[in-house]
């Protein structure tokens, strides 16, 4: 569903946001795969991938949207596994200065063949990190623990 670009700052600026995020690992799940940002809020930061649902949507459609819109992927719902819930606030979005607070529904999912990904322009590109990597973001982190059930 598609909200012009006005109409959408002032929803940021006014009310959470609803959103689906992949945490994607290798098969041992002490690596994750992480998708360079070419937009804000995060711009050039390695992240995960995933974005807003729309209303009506399933959430499990949305992640499944997610998946094919922004890696090209058709994941299997069954491999999908619901990790939990996890805020993120940020000063900044793709609008801009509009400050952004997003309530995430956090997935997890296994990939062992890369070559099946396919970018669209939201991402330049993508790497392995190790989940104890210290450089990792904050909020990842909080999301490779809530995946592993670790506090």
């Amino acid at each position: 569903m598609f909200i012009n670009k006005d109409l959408y700052k002032k929803i940021l600026d006014s009310i959470p946001v609803l959103t689906v995020d992949i945490v994607i690992f290798n098969k041992n799940k002490d690596k994750i795969l992480l998708f360079k940002r070419n937009n804000n809020p995060l711009k050039g930061i390695y992240y995960t991938p995933g974005g807003r649902v729309n209303k009506n949507e399933p959430l499990n459609n949305a992640i499944l949207r997610k998946g094919k819109e922004e890696l090209g992927l058709n994941l299997n719902s069954s491999e999908l596994r619901h990790c939990g819930i996890l805020e993120e606030f940020f000063d900044n979005s793709s609008f801009g200065d509009a400050s952004s607070h997003h309530i995430n529904i956090v997935y997890e999912y296994i990939l062992e063949d890369i070559n099946l990904i396919n970018l669209d322009n939201q991402h330049e590109e993508f790497k392995w990190f190790d989940i104890n990597d210290l450089s990792l973001h904050f909020y990842l982190k909080k999301k490779i623990n809530l995946c592993l059930n670790r506090s």
